[in-house]
């Protein structure tokens, strides 16, 4: 048994230097708050190519941030210290039911993101947040062409054909390309995202942010 597990433990996927290359900036960068765990775990998962889980974290770092943001400014608080849990409770239990649209939406009247941003935030959300967070492959992968297949039968002899197929009408093809589909999404997503941050610390928090190196 321990060797099975050590041979199925160095078939794990390895690091990509390139995936790392892509958002060593982001990984620089340090806010020093809530935010940064889970962009820490975000940056593995796209640096060991998980791609798909960093696109589930990613939607929950924008709602998690955009959530704590509006929260705190509904709530009237200025410090952080005991005496204000319960304001921020009662804020918090105001926005259960709040979608992130209704958050994107009133992170725009308060400023907290720029129409640019807002804009950008509607579209995730129909082209990678949803799909993804819904498990919908048809949505994941509208867009992609039909590839050619080679069709064959052996009922009257070796017979093939060169045929093309529907990514989504053939579930063998639909796990493989949205994987590869994640790859693209996964990095534009998270550096987007994380750009909203990085500009509403420098620009609107007085630059509570910190470099690593």
């Amino acid at each position: 048994m321990d060797q099975d597990i050590n041979n199925a433990f160095v078939k794990l996927r390895k690091p990509s230097r390139a995936n790392f290359n892509e958002i060593f900036e982001n990984y620089s960068i340090v806010f020093e708050n809530q935010m940064d765990s889970i962009r820490k775990e975000i940056i593995l998962c796209i640096v060991h190519d998980l791609h798909q889980a960093a696109i589930m974290l990613t939607n929950h770092l924008l709602e998690k941030f955009l959530t704590a943001v509006i929260v705190i400014e509904e709530s009237g608080i200025e410090k952080m210290i005991p005496e204000n849990q319960k304001k921020i409770k009662t804020a918090y239990k105001n926005r259960r039911s709040s979608s992130l649209n209704d958050l994107n939406d009133e992170a725009l009247k308060r400023n907290i993101i720029s129409e640019v941003q807002h804009q950008q935030i509607k579209e995730y959300i129909l082209t990678i947040r949803n799909p993804y967070s819904h498990g919908s492959s048809f949505q994941i992968l509208k867009d992609e062409k039909p590839i050619k297949t080679l069709s064959g039968s052996f009922s009257e002899g070796i017979k093939s054909e060169i045929i093309e197929t529907d990514i989504n009408s053939y579930f063998p093809l639909q796990s493989l390309f949205q994987e590869i589909r994640a790859m693209k999404d996964s990095v534009k997503y998270f550096k987007f995202v994380d750009a909203i941050l990085y500009s509403f610390y420098k620009e609107k928090n007085e630059q509570v942010f910190r470099r690593q190196f």
